[in-house]
C-alpha cells in the first residue's frame, strides 16, 4: 500500500504543476523524515529536482504554469549554478540545489513511492 503524505494545501498547485510538466523530483527534509518516522512533524515541503538540462527545462515549465519566474536556464540548472530557491510566498515549499555529493539518480532508484494530495 502506498503511503499518503500531507503538505500544506497551498502546495497542491505546485505539485500539480510539477506532475503536469513531468518533473522528476524527490521529497526530502521533514516530509521525507515523516515518511519513515511518522511521529516526526514535517514543516515545509522540500524538493530536489533532477539536476539535468531536461530537469531544468521541465522545472521552468512548471514554474511558469504557477506564475513563478525561473531566473535560470536549463543549462545553468544542470551545471548546478542555480542555488535553489524558496517558494514561501503563495506556497510553503522550497526547491533545493542538488549538491555535487548528492547522487540524484542513486536516490531516485532507491526512493519509495508516496502519494501527496492523492497523486
Amino acid at each position: 500500500m502506498t503511503k499518503q503524505l500531507f503538505s500544506f494545501h497551498t502546495n497542491e498547485r505546485l505539485l500539480e504543476a510539477l506532475f503536469q510538466a513531468q518533473v522528476q523530483f524527490l521529497v526530502v527534509g521533514g516530509l521525507a523524515a515523516h515518511f519513515h518516522e511518522p511521529e516526526r512533524v514535517p514543516n515545509d515541503l522540500d524538493l530536489v529536482v533532477a539536476p539535468t538540462v531536461e530537469g531544468g527545462r521541465r522545472l521552468l515549465v512548471a514554474l511558469d504554469a504557477i506564475g513563478v519566474p525561473g531566473h535560470f536556464t536549463p543549462e545553468d540548472y544542470a551545471a548546478r549554478a542555480q542555488a535553489g530557491f524558496p517558494l514561501k510566498g503563495e506556497f510553503y515549499a522550497e526547491i533545493l540545489k542538488a549538491e555535487p555529493w548528492f547522487n540524484f539518480t542513486e536516490h531516485w532508484n532507491e526512493a519509495h513511492d508516496a502519494l501527496v494530495f492523492n497523486t
